[in-house]
């Protein structure tokens, strides 16, 4: 056997291909975690892209460098730990040099983020050395605080799938670290061919699975996955806990006057508030017909105790916006984007999202115009709101309505006013109660021509914290049952002809809402009036009609509907307008809802706010079939559907049914899948044989170490997989040669060598390597098979 003269030093080309890929695999994913983390806010993502390829390169450059320079890297050496650690410096310098470069030009990142990134920096550095001086429990260590800080802060679902990945590679690493450690001088003659380290990863794959199913099933949870107050800097995520935090609304404990009353609240001070506030109308022509001009307005900021007294005097303004055309102008640019959404924020949000928020509504159409009709109490009538005192942090104002049975739950959200300039409350749906503290004036809320919670005054004055609590529908208990309709609301539906004089039922007298009406019961005209009927009629829309904000109008046809639907699609509100006639002409109560839709994509990291701007304006359909509550629907394709909360068993079944409805419209994917189970099943023994043979050659060419146990394991799995298992008091040797007595003994010789011999270089690895795969190529399955198959017929 010959042995490598370890006085001959390798070259750096050679040596470069020998980092520990079991280190830099998980390394790099590491790296990915954090860069997708840093690109969810960052100004120009290639340039993220750029920094971290340079960082990457960097230490390969370093290596090039330094031997070149100043000689070869001897492992174990103090020249060389000394030449390492002045590169980890050297990282840390150039990570800082970048980001005030950076900075400079108009990117860079948040100084907690550049400390994460010079960790990750350094671990990426030592991961690369960690053959010089055994770096990888520091590097990996380093990376897997990094990894596990950044999936606590984050919401990305992205990012939680590679920290997953993450976890089970570390994890393997770490009982590859401890089993390689029991194992340089244990004889490994086991004829075992599952590993203890591959039961170890399957129960943490198990484990992970079922932490991931769990939050796929309880509602709302994914909103919560954030650490809260894990920072200094990031305190106050629900605004009320911490008055001097520096993230989070606050309620206005902390604000004293100043010279700008915009940023100081609402204080005792002479100073006017000026600035560019925008009404309703104002963000529904930005959003739908293009800019708007601003005008500056004047407010000024009384002490709050004055506004709380009186507030309620003040008389009403007349709104703009009372009526709405679906026929909007045709020459629309673009849909406008903000260059600073945090500059130019309406509101502000905290809680859960996807939400919406309801400032305005109409209930009569003419085929071309939404108009607000007064509501006779025989169609809706308006509960009454109390001022109470249950809240330990103040009064409340409650909505006094008796819940109906599918309202199960209830969510909170905390709304920070700011440019938005309207009297309305944005009321998110099923509001129940709300408060603003130390304010307690009976008649400072009332009901508007809406059906909506307004404020007495003109506009809520900037920096206003609400407080908001509403319900929370189970929509799987409203299409399961229709014992909780009004008997009025039955007679509707089931005589929509003759029952149309509610304000709520009213339907133009044109042509084209004959059509409408007919495409309805063609949609409707096999399910059971309910709330299944509203369903379908509002699946079909979202399914069979495209969303296109550059829409032209006619005006030679009948109305806006009839030329919607003959288009083929529209803006959001010709769907919302569309899903309200056809439910009408069905004999559901409906109006149509102008407000504020927020989704993911409006959280602001930073802030740990949603920001409402006028791109968030959106309309929607509202139902009312119990006499109480309107119930949002979302006709309109590409928005969040209303949200809703489950039982996890409804969660269970409606995806299966899901499922069973998929399985029923692809049919041949499912013949294909079940083909592939029974082939996989039938097949099974040559698969896991070949799979074991893969897994040998990923060994052979990333952990030569381990190609002789990985050897071991093969042949013995050919063995089980041929019904002959090696029993463990037989050695390998005189299990094998069984097949042919005059069988090499090299790959023996090298066995014995590794677990018994005192060396610890055994052999070179080219010599290990060819020995090896001539003791795979002799012992193949085909052979081991038909030994056994002779030995049993001769016997």
């Amino acid at each position: 056997m010959s042995h490598p003269n370890p006085s001959i030093q390798q070259s750096s080309s050679s040596r470069l291909l020998q980092i520990d890929l079991g280190v830099l695999i998980p390394a790099i994913l590491a790296v990915t975690v954090v860069q997708l983390f840093r690109s969810e806010n960052y100004s120009w993502v290639p340039a993220i892209w750029i920094e971290t390829a340079f960082f990457l390169v960097f230490p390969f450059l370093f290596f090039w460098i330094n031997e070149k320079w100043f000689g070869v890297f001897k492992p174990n050496s103090k020249s060389s730990l000394y030449r390492c650690q002045g590169g980890a410096v050297a990282v840390i310098a150039l990570t800082i040099v970048w980001q005030v470069a950076g900075r400079v030009s108009g990117l860079g990142d948040a100084n907690e983020i550049i400390a994460l990134l010079i960790l990750q920096n350094v671990a990426w550095f030592l991961a690369v050395f960690c053959r010089i001086h055994k770096f990888e429990k520091t590097s990996l260590i380093l990376f897997s605080s990094i990894v596990f800080l950044v999936c606590s802060i984050s919401e990305r679902g992205l990012i939680f799938v590679l920290t997953g990945i993450y976890a089970i590679v570390f994890l393997w690493w770490l009982a590859g670290l401890y089993w390689n450690r029991l194992g340089d001088k244990t004889i490994d003659g086991s004829s075992k061919t599952l590993p203890i380290r591959s039961a170890a990863i399957a129960v943490a794959v198990s484990v992970i699975g079922a932490i991931a199913t769990i939050v796929s099933l309880v509602p709302g949870l994914s909103n919560q996955l954030q650490v809260t107050g894990f920072m200094p800097f990031s305190g106050g995520e629900h605004g009320y806990e911490d008055q001097y935090a520096r993230s989070g609304f606050g309620d206005g404990h902390m604000l004293a006057a100043g010279d700008n009353a915009t940023t100081t609240g609402a204080v005792d001070s002479d100073t006017f508030i000026q600035d560019h506030k925008e009404s309703l109308y104002d963000v529904s022509l930005e959003k739908f017909d293009g800019p708007v001009f601003k005008r500056a307005s004047k407010n000024r900021s009384i002490p709050l105790d004055v506004i709380a007294k009186h507030i309620h005097n003040v008389k009403q303004s007349e709104q703009s916006g009372r009526t709405f055309r679906t026929m909007r102008e045709s020459d629309k640019v673009s849909d406008l984007k903000l260059e600073s959404k945090t500059t130019e924020a309406l509101f502000y949000v905290e809680g859960s999202v996807p939400v919406r928020f309801a400032v305005d509504s109409f209930n009569n159409f003419d085929g071309w115009d939404w108009t607000k009709e007064e509501i006779p109490d025989s169609d809706f009538v308006l509960p009454r709101i109390q001022l109470q005192t249950v809240w330990t942090d103040g009064p409340v104002y409650q909505i006094c309505l008796a819940k109906s049975k599918f309202m199960t739950n209830t969510r909170k959200h905390k709304i920070k006013m700011m440019r938005f300039k309207d009297s309305t409350l944005p009321s998110p749906s099923f509001l129940d109660r709300w408060r603003i503290a130390r304010v307690a004036a009976p008649n400072l809320f009332r009901w508007n021509d809406a059906g909506l919670i307004r404020m007495d005054g003109e506009f809520i004055p900037t920096h206003t914290v609400i407080d908001t609590e509403s319900l929370v529908p189970n929509f799987h208990l409203v299409r399961a049952s229709s014992s909780w309709y009004s008997s009025a609301a039955k007679d509707r539906i089931l005589n929509a002809e003759e029952n149309s004089g509610s304000v709520f039922l009213q339907i133009p007298d044109s042509s084209g809402q004959s059509y409408v009406a007919r495409l309805a019961d063609e949609w409707t005209s096999s399910i059971e009036p309910g709330w299944k009927q509203v369903e379908v009629i509002v699946d079909n829309l979202r399914n069979q009609f495209e969303l296109n904000s550059h829409w032209t109008s006619d005006e030679t046809a009948a109305d806006t509907v009839s030329h919607f639907i003959s288009q083929g699609g529209g803006p959001s509100y010709m769907f919302a307008t569309t899903c309200a006639m056809m439910l009408r002409s069905q004999g559901y109560q409906t109006r149509l809802t102008r407000g504020f839709v927020l989704q993911k994509s409006d959280y602001d990291r930073k802030s740990q706010q949603s920001i409402t701007t006028s791109e968030n304006v959106h309309f929607w359909p509202e139902v009312c079939i119990d006499g109480k509550h309107w119930i949002p629907v979302e006709p309109t394709p590409g928005y969040p559907q209303p949200y809703s909360t489950a039982t996890g068993w409804q969660r269970i079944s409606s995806s299966l049914l899901s499922i069973w409805n998929w399985c029923k419209q692809h049919p041949v994917s499912i013949g294909l899948a079940v083909a592939g189970v029974c082939l996989v099943t039938l097949f099974r023994i040559r698969l896991i044989t070949w799979l074991m043979l893969c897994w040998w050659h990923l060994v052979r060419l990333l952990w030569p170490s381990k190609l002789l146990s990985a050897t071991r394991k093969l042949i013995d799995v050919r063995f089980w997989a041929a019904g002959d298992r090696r029993p463990e008091s037989e050695t390998i040797q005189s299990w094998y040669s069984r097949i042919e007595n005059g069988l090499s003994t090299g790959f023996f010789n090298l066995w014995s060598a590794k677990n018994y011999s005192d060396r610890t270089m055994i052999a070179d690895r080219s010599e290990v390597s060819i020995k090896c795969r001539e003791q795979v190529q002799a012992l193949g399955f085909n052979r081991i098979k038909q030994f056994i198959q002779q030995k049993i017929s001769d016997d």
